[in-house]
């Protein structure tokens, strides 16, 4: 991205008005305070790359009256039946098997994945949806949380997992919703249920959702424990953890 932007300032002969400066954002030293700090440091799990330490970090930029855009990422959450191509065909494209295959050579070991589906369809969404992770940049952000949730199942279908997704605020009314554009993000599918559980309309879902940072103090580890109540009285209970990198 660096080297992108110091080639685009040359074509544009800028280089005697913008000044790039190449390093961590956690460590690196701005000559002055700034009016605004612009990130893009988001995933399908708005904080899963470490938003929330990154930008508490980059605060130590900012003017008194300085901004912070996005200014706010909520992560949403509802129950889902999988498609049934990728339901009885689940793999991976050959590109993308590619850089998996690449991510475990670089970490040095195999874990579990967190698994985008491109172009997931609403339709395939059977319950409301409620808020799986909450940063609000205006101030300072825990990067550490645990939030109740509270789903109701809207008809009867094949209970699969749930899909997380990213909403996304950039401020002045202009926001980013994942599953309503084309972006580059794709949503995250949680198998919790796998291969499946039926459900009937008006069944309730209500759980916990965490967040704790992993080892390397910057990246979370997401944990969604709960139970389904079923119409007859019963309950299903289920925990599911989905790591950064954790084996």
């Amino acid at each position: 991205a660096f080297q992108l932007a110091e080639q685009r300032i040359r074509d544009l002969d800028l280089q005697d008005r913008v000044i790039l400066i190449h390093g961590d954002a956690t460590k690196v030293q701005l000559p002055e305070k700034v009016d605004i700090c612009v990130s893009e440091i988001f995933e399908a799990i708005g904080g899963a790359e470490g938003a929330a330490s990154i930008i508490n970090g980059a605060r130590r930029f900012l003017k008194e009256e300085g901004i912070i855009i996005p200014r706010l990422s909520v992560t949403k959450i509802a129950a889902v039946t999988l498609p049934p191509e990728i339901a009885e065909n689940t793999q991976f494209s050959k590109t993308s098997g590619h850089y998996v295959e690449k991510i475990f050579e670089q970490i040095g070991y195999r874990f579990d994945l967190r698994l985008c589906i491109k172009n997931f369809p609403v339709a395939n969404i059977i319950s409301s949806a409620d808020t799986f992770e909450y940063l609000d940049f205006e101030g300072p952000v825990e990067p550490e949380y645990v939030r109740e949730v509270k789903l109701k199942i809207n008809r009867s279908a094949r209970l699969d997992g749930f899909l997380v997704w990213l909403h996304l605020d950039m401020g002045q009314g202009e926001v980013i919703d994942i599953l309503e554009g084309d972006y580059s993000w794709f949503p995250v599918f949680l198998p919790v249920f796998h291969p499946g559980i039926d459900v009937s309309e008006g069944e309730v879902i209500e759980a916990v959702c965490s967040g704790a940072l992993s080892e390397n103090g910057v990246n979370p580890d997401y944990t969604i424990k709960g139970r389904l109540k079923t119409k007859d009285g019963s309950t299903i209970g289920f925990e599911y953890e989905s790591v950064h990198h954790k084996r």
